[in-house]
């Protein structure tokens, strides 16, 4: 299975940026655009995996993983960010 750690990469930055980007707005008081942004993510997260299929092949299973890991991503950023807000630690 070498190679697919990359997928797990995705996923990590993705969180990562999301959940710098959303603390970076609640500092700054903009806090209705951190659903713009997890709807903008999602949207791009399932637009690559609709892609994915008219692609086909092992070209278009890569790509669509790659979505996954990005979707994956969004949602556990999602969460870091609202546990954060739940126990008001930011």
């Amino acid at each position: 299975m070498e190679g697919f750690e990359i997928f797990i990469y995705i996923c990590l930055v993705t969180a990562i940026a999301f959940f710098i980007v959303a603390m970076l707005l609640k500092r700054k008081k903009n806090d209705q655009f951190i659903g713009t942004i997890f709807l903008s993510f999602l949207l791009i997260s399932v637009t690559i995996v609709i892609i994915s299929f008219f692609i086909g092949g092992w070209s278009g299973m890569g790509i669509g993983l790659m979505g996954l890991s990005i979707f994956i991503g969004t949602i556990i950023g999602i969460v870091l960010t609202s546990l954060l807000q739940l126990f008001k630690i930011t």
